[in-house]
C-alpha cells in the first residue's frame, strides 16, 4: 500500500529563458497551447482556457495520435506573481462516476527562480501521485516530455 509520503514526486528544470518568460509561459493560454502536452500529443484548438487567479480554473484537452481526447482541469490555488503557481490538476470528472469525483486531485505547485545567468530554475511538484517514472503513459515522464516542448516553445518565442 502506497502512504501519502510517497505519493509524490519533484522534477528540478532549468530553462534558457528569464524568469518571467517561464512565468508567462505557464500563464498564457497562446503559449501554454505550444507546449501543455508530452511528445506526439496536441492540445486541442480552442480548449485551453485559463483564469489566472487564485479561485480560478483552467483547462484543456490533450489528443494523442489516434484521436483520443484527455480533457484536462484544475483550480489555482495559490498566486505569487512570477515566482510561485499551485494549483489542481486531473481528468475533468464532469462525467465520471462518484468514485472518480470522491478522489482528491493531484496538487503541482511550480516555483521559479531566476538564475544569475539569465536562465531560470524551475521546482516542480505533484503531491497525491507517486513517481511512475519509466512507467507506459506515466505522469512523471509525460511531464518531462511537456517541460521539453517547452524548451522548444521558449526557443522559438522573443525572450
Amino acid at each position: 500500500m502506497t502512504t501519502d509520503t510517497e505519493k509524490q514526486f519533484t522534477i528540478d528544470y532549468s530553462f534558457n529563458a528569464s524568469r518571467r518568460r517561464v512565468w508567462e509561459a505557464w500563464t498564457d493560454p497562446s503559449i501554454a497551447m505550444l507546449w501543455w502536452h508530452p511528445h506526439d500529443v496536441v492540445v486541442k484548438e480552442g480548449s485551453l482556457y485559463i483564469d489566472l487567479r487564485e479561485g480560478g480554473s483552467y483547462g484543456y484537452t490533450m489528443v494523442i495520435p489516434d484521436g483520443t481526447e484527455y480533457p484536462t482541469v484544475g483550480a489555482y490555488t495559490k498566486i505569487v506573481e512570477p515566482e510561485l503557481l499551485q494549483f489542481t490538476w486531473g481528468a475533468d470528472t464532469s462525467s465520471a462516476t462518484a468514485e472518480a469525483i470522491d478522489q482528491e486531485p493531484p496538487l503541482i505547485t511550480v516555483e521559479l527562480s531566476e538564475s544569475g545567468d539569465g536562465t531560470c530554475d524551475m521546482r516542480f511538484h505533484v503531491q497525491g501521485v507517486a513517481d511512475d517514472r519509466g512507467s507506459e503513459h506515466g505522469m512523471y515522464d509525460g511531464w518531462v516530455e511537456a517541460f521539453e516542448e517547452l524548451t522548444t516553445a521558449l526557443a522559438h518565442i522573443h525572450q
